[in-house]
């Protein structure tokens, strides 16, 4: 499988989990799951730059085009994925002080869908033999995905076990600082993307 075509792959995985994420946090009231939603679209911006840098080295765009490109892109990600966090924290805030109701099972079950849709992506990755920036970023984003996943389903255990509604949000301001910590990061690591490996050989990994 081509680079282009691993990327395509993990997209559309990632737009599906998005689509459960986002209609189970409107279903279940959890702001933990649209946390992870949120966290799941900026990682489909980065796959989609991913995407045209694997169409751009297949052309033999030059190394400093793709390197801007790299760039822009994961300044791009990391300024939405701020905004995302702000909204959270706001509105992670606001249910502290009166904490809806959370349908803990639907949590629970799109939570575990999601968890299972980011084991395959992470598979799919591990198999390609690229090591360059982007590829690098991709594969810890969605390692994380994986994390907050895990922790939203265990979150929807506990709050179905005891009741206890204030846990989503609390969980949901976790997952905000998390991200807000790897935004900050992905920013001061952007002059690096420049810095590629391997990029200008396409390949084919079965």
């Amino acid at each position: 499988m081509t680079e282009k075509k691993r990327y395509l792959v993990v997209l559309a995985i990632t737009v599906i989990i998005a689509i459960l994420e986002i209609f189970g946090a409107i279903i279940s009231g959890s702001l933990a799951l649209f946390a992870d939603a949120g966290h799941v679209v900026i990682d489909g911006v980065a796959i989609l730059v991913a995407v045209f840098v694997a169409y751009l080295v297949e052309k033999q765009t030059s190394e400093n085009a793709v390197g801007t490109i790299r760039k822009r892109g994961g300044n791009l990600s990391a300024l939405l994925l701020l905004a995302i966090c702000g909204w959270i924290i706001v509105e992670a805030i606001d249910r502290i002080k009166n904490p809806p109701e959370i349908r803990s099972v639907s949590m629970l079950v799109i939570a575990t869908a999601g968890a299972i849709g980011n084991w395959i992506q992470h598979r799919i990755l591990v198999r390609s033999s690229a090591r360059h920036i982007t590829h690098r970023w991709i594969s810890l984003h969605v390692i994380t995905d994986l994390m907050q996943s895990v922790a939203v389903v265990v979150g929807g255990i506990f709050i179905a076990l005891t009741g206890y509604m204030l846990l989503d949000p609390m969980l949901s301001l976790g997952i905000a600082i998390f991200m807000i910590m790897q935004a900050l990061m992905l920013l001061l690591t952007g002059e690096h993307y420049h810095d590629c490996t391997d990029e200008h050989s396409p390949r084919s990994v079965s």
